[in-house]
């Protein structure tokens, strides 16, 4: 049996945690879990991770944040690292986490939409940490071109960050365009968005990274059966 939470339900259980400051603390077992998810992944698909090409599709907020930080954490493993910054700022501890690991920045503009979808596209591996559980709606301007022109490409294997960008992570409705993942590395539990449709469509296989909020969970406001059941 799988449980899951919404994100209103997951800020709420956060709260406490955050007042107490321990927010730093969240991202780094976040951004931890995120980066071993992606080595797994590259491990059971017998490539090599040295030299490995990751892009981060990198939001403002923390959802971002989680994703620079991972990145970093990759670049310290011989990977190669690029993050496109969809809204030319960044989570800025996260950002110089990541510039201080020798990943190479792209400040997305609408100008050079074109160009970041051909460098996101080449990798191997595509983190999309845009819009995390508290967004309202889906991508817009230059980040929603360019996650359209991506999805017209073949991409490298794509993981989401929390919940795919786009999906709500109360409902499962999903706000075009969304870049379909193959892998959902999510954060203290799994998001209602990410098992009811048409979200569960989008985020592929769903996995839960404890990090350290899970005791003030409430009741889950949806239940799924696992394939064993």
């Amino acid at each position: 049996m799988i449980s899951a939470y919404t994100g209103t339900q997951i800020r709420e259980a956060e709260t406490p945690f955050l007042e107490a400051g321990a927010g730093a603390v969240l991202m780094q077992r976040a951004a931890y879990g995120l980066a071993n998810a992606v080595v797994r992944e590259l491990r059971t698909r017998g490539e090599r991770l040295y030299g490995a090409s990751v892009t981060v599709l990198a939001g403002k907020g923390n959802n971002g944040g989680d994703g620079l930080f991972a990145a970093a954490m990759l670049a310290g493993r011989g990977m190669r690292t690029t993050a496109v910054l969809t809204g030319g700022e960044a989570h800025p501890e996260g950002l110089a986490a990541f510039e201080k690991s020798g990943g190479h920045v792209i400040r997305l503009t609408q100008g050079n939409v074109t160009a970041a979808a051909a460098a996101a596209a080449s990798s191997g591996v595509v983190i999309d940490a845009v819009l995390g559980t508290g967004a309202h709606g889906g991508l817009r301007g230059p980040a929603a071109e360019l996650v359209e022109a991506m999805g017209r490409s073949r991409s490298g294997f794509v993981v989401a960050c929390d919940i795919p960008s786009g999906v709500d992570a109360d409902t499962g409705e999903a706000h075009a365009p969304v870049l379909r993942a193959e892998l959902t590395v999510t954060f203290g539990a799994a998001k209602a968005g990410v098992l009811a449709d048409p979200g569960a469509d989008f985020a592929g296989r769903v996995q839960v990274i404890p990090i350290g909020i899970e005791a003030a969970l409430p009741d889950p406001a949806l239940r799924r059966l696992a394939v064993a059941w």
